[in-house]
């Protein structure tokens, strides 16, 4: 028996858009056609097609009462323009794919957002995260507002920025106090505050600590004077003061040696001090401890500095400002990647290529905070707009996600370095912790769960809530510092 012969359609895809087809076998709206001329379209029409009064039918009528016996003597045709015109309209208004739109109303609208929601895991499938207060790490003063909080690498203490100037360790334990550095400085009564501070992340005790124009290299836990019994931060300052003889630092930064008071310990040690010349906002570490980079927003194309510990030098990465002013800046966890955040950007330079990496656009309002994840693919930044904004570096430079949960100003956004969670403060007084998956391929996209709010968690002082939120580097904890001069942990 013959095979029964197969047809196939020679110009269409196989079942491509046969959901979309008319009853006519076509997906698109074809255009009106003109109609085609009658016998009223004729020059010279039969006696019985001329207009008629007693005439029912208007397309056998001929639409003029004249006839001419030769072409030559019909003159030009008076709705040729509107003619023309109606057909151009015809074709511009006709569409070309069949659209089915669905029912759009509020009811459908939150029948689709709840579908989303259930596609979601429960909070309680996304443990361990930071659920509950534990401590509280309260400072000494009056109107003390804690602007930054760090912890060291091994998970022990950590540093907390006062707006009086004054730099203390507490342990993470027992929230007993241990150090208070004194940086304030009595001649400059203006700039008392110490802005950020950050922990040099290779296990080394050397604390940042960024305070007006000037940026410290502190040796932290320091309290022996036998060079037997120095720790390791200590050392490493000893070093670089060594290598300052004779050269101070180039005419970008001055480089100097400073006696700073331990107020605890009555004791003072000696400590690297960075005058930058304009005021700086923001300190951060490159992730083998030796580099740091310094943010001064009103510096142009001094803005951007980045800074050798052990060699006691300082460099511009970039020479000319793009005029905006620069609010922060981070280094990639494994490669040669400086990102800088603008007011309304955030850009991703390769310092050995000298070359634009990326280019992020944030979509509403000034960027104040960007936290990197420890991949080094994803950012996050908190903005004026009280939004939290998801890039994707390997997606494009919009945003892969908008978080639109918090009320007020985001002033810091983090990343824990194990576990897949971020966090977002604001001065609302409230801290949102969030489930962020990041997965290896490249066809999953990053899965985003809000699973808790910390409600409360500062009192709102002068239209100031939490200032800043870190991550605990071992356990799923948090620490939150607020303008109410108190630091509290959170855990699971």
């Amino acid at each position: 028996e013959e095979e029964a012969k197969q047809l196939y359609m020679l110009w269409s895809d196989d079942n491509r858009g046969a959901s979309l087809k008319a009853a006519n076998g076509l997906s698109y709206v074809p255009a009106t056609k003109v109609k085609l001329p009658g016998h009223g379209g004729s020059y010279n029409p039969p006696k019985e097609y001329l207009e008629d009064e007693h005439e029912d039918d208007k397309d056998m009528q001929v639409s003029s009462k004249k006839s001419f016996d030769c072409l030559r003597k019909v003159p030009a045709y008076d709705r040729f323009v509107n003619d023309q015109f109606e057909r151009c309209l015809d074709l511009y208004l006709c569409p070309r794919m069949r659209s089915r739109k669905g029912n759009r109303t509020a009811e459908n609208l939150q029948r689709r957002i709840a579908e989303q929601k259930a596609k979601l895991p429960k909070p309680s499938e996304l443990r361990p995260y930071p659920r509950k207060l534990a401590l509280e790490y309260k400072h000494d003063g009056e109107q003390v507002s804690i602007n930054s909080v760090c912890v060291d690498p091994s998970g022990h203490w950590i540093a907390t920025a006062g707006s009086d100037g004054i730099v203390r360790i507490y342990e993470v334990s027992n929230a007993r106090c241990i150090r208070k550095w004194l940086l304030s400085d009595e001649k400059d009564k203006r700039s008392t505050q110490v802005t950020s501070i950050a922990w040099c992340p290779s296990g080394k005790d050397i604390l940042l600590a960024v305070r007006g124009e000037k940026v410290f290299a502190i040796p932290v836990m320091m309290n022996k004077t036998k060079m037997s019994e120095l720790t390791g931060g200590q050392v490493l300052i000893n070093r670089s003061l060594q290598q300052l003889k004779g050269n101070e630092g180039s005419g970008k930064a001055k480089w100097s040696k400073q006696t700073l008071k331990e107020d605890l310990k009555k004791s003072a040690h000696d400590a690297l001090c960075i005058q930058l010349g304009k005021k700086a906002s923001k300190c951060s570490w490159h992730h083998k401890g030796d580099y740091f980079v310094t943010v001064c927003p009103t510096g142009n194309n001094l803005a951007v500095l980045v800074h050798q510990l052990s060699k006691g030098a300082t460099q511009t990465p970039f020479n000319k400002s793009k005029g905006n002013k620069v609010l922060s800046c981070l280094f990639h966890p494994s490669k040669p990647v400086l990102f800088v955040a603008s007011e309304n950007h955030v850009r991703a330079f390769h310092l050995v290529k000298q070359e634009l990496v990326a280019k992020l656009i944030s979509g509403a309002g000034s960027i104040i905070s960007m936290a990197l994840h420890p991949q080094g693919d994803n950012i996050i930044v908190g903005t004026t707009a009280s939004r939290v904004e998801w890039f994707d570096l390997d997606l494009s430079g919009k945003a892969y996600k908008v978080i639109r949960n918090h009320a007020n100003t985001v002033q810091d956004v983090a990343f824990h370095n194990k576990y897949p969670l971020f966090a977002s403060a604001s001065d609302d007084g409230q801290v949102h912790i969030f489930h962020g998956m990041v997965y290896n391929d490249f066809e999953t996209n990053p899965l985003i769960v809000p699973v808790k709010i910390l409600k409360n968690a500062h009192e709102i002082t002068d239209h100031l809530g939490v200032l800043s939120c870190c991550f605990h580097p071992q356990q799923p904890w948090i620490f939150t510092a607020g303008a109410d001069g108190i630091v509290k942990l959170y855990i699971n």
